[in-house]
């Protein structure tokens, strides 16, 4: 898999991740809470940004993998196993060449005697 989508896929993850942590604690009143609200506020803000990185960098790579498969497909060029591929389907599909065909004539004006 391409390095460039698993990494975004990982920040989009850490993203949401750093969403849902602050949401338990919204609930809470102030004195029980383990964060404050502008510490919640902080990391539902980074929550955000990474989420939205890691989505706009998914769409681009993902983009970008179709962009160079519709030029490959354009260029006609093959992979080893499609060009492989492709030669076998070609080889099996040639008309083999036949044998010239021998014609035998019956005289039937011939008579036994």
């Amino acid at each position: 898999m391409n390095v460039q989508a698993i990494l975004f896929t990982v920040i989009l993850a850490i993203g949401i991740l750093m969403i849902l942590i602050p949401s338990n604690e919204k609930g809470v009143s102030d004195e029980n809470s383990r964060m404050s609200k502008g510490t919640i506020a902080g990391v539902t803000w980074s929550g955000v940004v990474l989420t939205v990185i890691g989505v706009v960098g998914l769409i681009y790579t993902l983009g970008e993998i179709v962009l160079r498969g519709y030029r490959k497909h354009h260029k006609n060029v093959k992979r080893k196993l499609e060009t492989q591929e492709y030669n076998r389907t070609r080889r099996n599909t040639q008309p083999q060449p036949q044998k010239p065909k021998t014609v035998s004539f019956i005289d039937t004006n011939s008579h036994i005697v």
